[in-house]
């Protein structure tokens, strides 16, 4: 769906400053929605479900190999739509792999055409996995050959209290009641300008407490931080950047 052939060796990672769009005072702003260049490697997370594409978080490329980062309670909240999977996972009943059959998961890709027009592609992820006990969640886009792309590396290492970093993910998806119908994205006769809108947000905000086990049982059950910053729904999965944006977390909880 969508998907177009394109040379990686052309491609280059510009410098961004997620600030140029920041107003003076601010703790949130919007970047721009549509073929912005972090775009290439953060992108809404949608599940798809009789035949239609649903957003439901954010997923990011961490590997030049097509490996998309994302938050495993946004992959619960997809199973959702497959009732047998989603009871037999949250249940702890399906193993260590388990069949969806019912449901998808993928990314929307997006990138600029001849300067102007968005290019928007539907890029299905496989072999989705879970790093229990964390809230990560790992998939494999199945076009990997070549396609625009711009890889982060995950850090190993734990922020320091106090400093500041950024968050950013897609929030407010608007798209038609049930989906957007895969046919219409297929023949290319759904109108991503008048049917569909969403916001690429940053929220800044400082390190408050570092949890070295977890945060809590039953919630976080993993080593993460917490910062003070007030982050939209549909941010969840995205990546957490410091001031400098060398260091890429996964946001796991929103």
């Amino acid at each position: 769906m969508g998907h177009e052939p394109i040379n990686k060796s052309n491609l280059s990672k510009p410098h961004i400053n997620v600030r140029d769009f920041q107003l003076s005072g601010d703790t949130e702003w919007d970047l721009p929605a549509w073929n912005y260049p972090l775009a290439q490697g953060i992108m809404p997370l949608c599940v798809i479900s009789n035949e239609r594409l649903i957003p439901i978080g954010t997923a990011f490329l961490i590997s030049k190999l097509g490996v998309v980062a994302t938050a495993a309670h946004v992959i619960l909240d997809a199973l959702r739509y497959d009732p047998g999977a989603y009871q037999a996972l949250k249940n702890g009943h399906c193993g260590k792999e388990y069949p969806v059959r019912h449901v998808q998961l993928a990314v929307l890709h997006h990138r600029k055409i001849n300067g102007v027009s968005p290019q928007i592609n539907v890029w299905p992820l496989e072999n989705v996995q879970i790093a229990r006990p964390t809230d990560l969640a790992f998939g494999f886009l199945k076009f990997q050959q070549s396609f625009p792309y711009m890889s982060f590396t995950l850090s190993p290492a734990a922020p320091r209290i106090g400093e500041t970093v950024f968050s950013l993910g897609y929030c407010d998806s608007n798209f038609p009641d049930n989906g957007i119908p895969l046919q219409k994205i297929k023949d290319g006769t759904f109108d991503w300008s008048g049917e569909f809108s969403h916001r690429f947000h940053v929220a800044e905000g400082r390190v408050n407490a570092l949890f070295l086990q977890r945060f809590a049982r039953g919630y976080a059950e993993m080593p993460c931080f917490l910062m003070d910053a007030n982050m939209q729904h549909g941010q969840s999965g995205g990546p957490v950047f410091n001031a400098s944006g060398n260091r890429v977390i996964n946001k796991s909880c929103v």
